[in-house]
């Protein structure tokens, strides 16, 4: 996977909306991680920000592409 996940300005907006928003910490992990990949973080770093593995940040934003935000 790409260090670079291209995200239209109104899915980054959504994603930022759910995370503010959201009350579990879990849910707002996956969305932060999938937001973090579409701003152009790699994925190592992301998951070294959320004290998650890297493939757990390639498995939410599989999801998010398959799914979209009811997925994760």
């Amino acid at each position: 996977m790409s260090s670079h996940y291209n995200l239209t300005n109104q899915e980054l907006d959504d994603l930022e909306f759910e995370h503010r928003h959201a009350i579990d910490k879990r849910y707002a992990d996956r969305v932060k991680a999938v937001y973090l990949l579409g701003k152009g973080w790699p994925v190592t770093k992301i998951a070294e920000a959320l004290l998650i593995d890297h493939e757990t940040v390639r498995n939410h934003v599989k999801r998010y592409r398959k799914g979209g935000l009811a997925a994760l």
